[in-house]
């Protein structure tokens, strides 16, 4: 039996060394084995982290036609109707017809709803934004003691409704005496008034 272990002992190791081979590739067949010094040796698959997505954030300022104007911050892929709706929506006096709710938001990005009739507020193009007329003069600032209807709603953020209210209550206590008083009639908060501060005033 010695003689026959010395004479086929290389045939043996070599048998063993294929089947545990051949055991391997049927295991795992996407892992070749390696064989170096009588070793079998597989390779180990290495771990690598993936990096954390960041997700970015734009802050935008919503005022006019909107039942809580403000400062946001919405993520970056936000559109300007994320804007309004985060803002509380849109009051029924705003005109939807001249704001693109579809724009992407962007960093620092002023968003006005105008409201009906008040043609002051200019919608910019494409960008989704509006803005109170640029071209407003000294000439035309506005006395709340004697504007009329139509000229109080040229103001931003003054429609039909809340002209007729600013008329009703210059009416209630027979003339306004600062322009701050705007602030007691119900629907003009500190947004819309910084937006027509300096269109106004008490003679």
């Amino acid at each position: 039996m010695k003689e026959f272990l010395k004479k086929h002992i290389y045939i043996l190791l070599g048998t063993v060394c294929i089947a545990v081979m051949g055991f391997l590739f049927i295991v795992n067949p996407s892992r070749p084995a390696a064989r170096v010094g009588g070793e079998v040796l597989v390779p180990q698959p290495q771990h690598q982290p993936q990096p954390e997505e960041a997700t970015a954030y734009v802050v935008i300022h919503i005022l006019g036609e909107v039942y809580e104007p403000g400062v946001y911050t919405l993520p970056a892929s936000a559109r300007v109707a994320d804007a309004v709706e985060m803002a509380g929506g849109y009051t029924r006096e705003a005109d939807l017809t001249r704001i693109n709710l579809a724009v992407p938001l962007r960093d620092a990005m002023q968003i006005i709803v105008p409201a009906v009739g008040d043609y002051t507020v200019v919608g910019q193009g494409e960008s989704g934004i509006a803005s109170a007329n640029p071209t407003q003069t000294n000439s035309d600032i506005i006395d709340l003691n004697a504007a009329s209807l139509a000229q109080l709603q040229s103001l931003p953020g003054i429609g039909p409704a809340r002209a007729q209210s600013i008329i009703d209550y210059r009416e209630s206590i027979g003339g306004f005496t600062q322009i701050e008083e705007l602030l007691n009639i119900s629907g003009i908060g500190n947004a819309i008034f910084n937006g027509l501060k300096e269109l106004i005033t008490v003679r």
